[in-house]
């Protein structure tokens, strides 16, 4: 299954901030993007356009995704845009 296959998957969970037990931060947009620091293992870039925010890619060199991380990023609001490999949030 692919990153975006797993997104949808998952679809339910987004915005579900509140069902994260003991959440990092209290802002789920700064939990969503220590998340993605972590899964990625380096500094997040982050790009905007009009009402979005990118904050980094993945490529295929990267590891995939486990079915949690994706369910978290999920819940603090975070998406995944497939055109740029990279994930998103609505600002």
């Amino acid at each position: 299954m692919n990153i975006e296959e797993q997104f949808e998957k998952f679809e339910n969970e987004f915005h579900n901030f509140n069902l994260i037990k003991d959440p990092q931060f209290k802002s789920p947009e700064i939990c969503g993007f220590a998340a993605i620091e972590k899964i990625r293992g380096e500094k997040i870039d982050f790009a905007a356009e009009h009402d979005v925010l990118y904050c980094g890619g993945h490529s295929e060199d990267d590891r995939d995704l486990t079915d949690d991380e994706v369910i978290l990023l999920l819940r603090c609001g975070i998406l995944w845009n497939s055109e740029f490999d990279s994930f998103f949030i609505f600002t």
